[in-house]
Order: structure tokens, then C-alpha cells, then sequence
């Protein structure tokens, strides 16, 4: 995710700290780049299911990924949850909602 606003270079050793969550506009793209994961309190989170990694939540991450890897435990790209097993869970609550989906990176 990119920030939709310029942040201030740091001097050597300071921290920079941004919180994409609390609103749609923090993140560069808006909607297109994340969603409304809870509306009390507001908060605003990456889109899961792109297993693959090519940027969009397409068919071929449940075909090529997810069934591949399904039974299976560990943290792996068809693990959409991250909780160390590959499961109906991760496909049904995680990818389905997010197809067609994708992050939003300019060129």
C-alpha cells in the first residue's frame, strides 16, 4: 500500500508512522487500494485472496493457489487468513468476497 500523501523523510534513526486503517483516503487509490473492514469503529484494511501475487484476486488464485494448497498447514499463499493452515475458511470468507479486486500501484 502507498501512503496518499507525501510522508517527511526521516533523520537517521527516527521512525515514520502512518496508520492506513482509519480511513478510506489514507491510502493512495482510496477504495480501489483497500476496504472497509469495520464501520464502529472505522477501520480500514488490504484486500486478501491474491495468492499468486500479481496484484488482482482473480479465478487463478483459487485454482492455482488455494486448491493446490488446501488441507495443508503452514503460512502459505492460499493461507488468505494467516493462520498457519490452508482452509475452506480462507477461500469462502476471504477470497470470494475480495474477487475481483486489486491493488492500486501507479505506474
Amino acid at each position: 500500500m502507498i501512503s496518499s500523501v507525501p510522508l517527511p523523510i526521516p533523520g537517521p534513526g527516527d521512525l515514520v508512522t502512518y496508520d492506513f486503517s482509519s480511513a478510506a483516503g489514507q491510502a493512495y487509490g482510496n477504495t480501489a487500494a483497500h476496504k472497509q473492514l469495520s464501520s464502529t469503529p472505522q477501520i480500514w484494511g488490504m484486500f486478501s485472496g491474491d495468492g499468486n501475487g500479481n496484484g488482482e484476486i482473480q479465478l487463478s488464485d483459487k485454482v492455482n493457489v488455494w486448491e493446490l494448497q488446501a488441507g495443508k498447514a503452514g503460512y502459505l499463499e492460499g493461507d488468505y487468513i494467516l493462520n498457519g493452515e490452508v482452509s475452506n475458511q480462507d477461500k469462502d470468507d476471504y477470497w470470494l468476497p475480495n474477487l475481483g479486486s486489486g491493488s492500486y500501484i501507479p505506474e
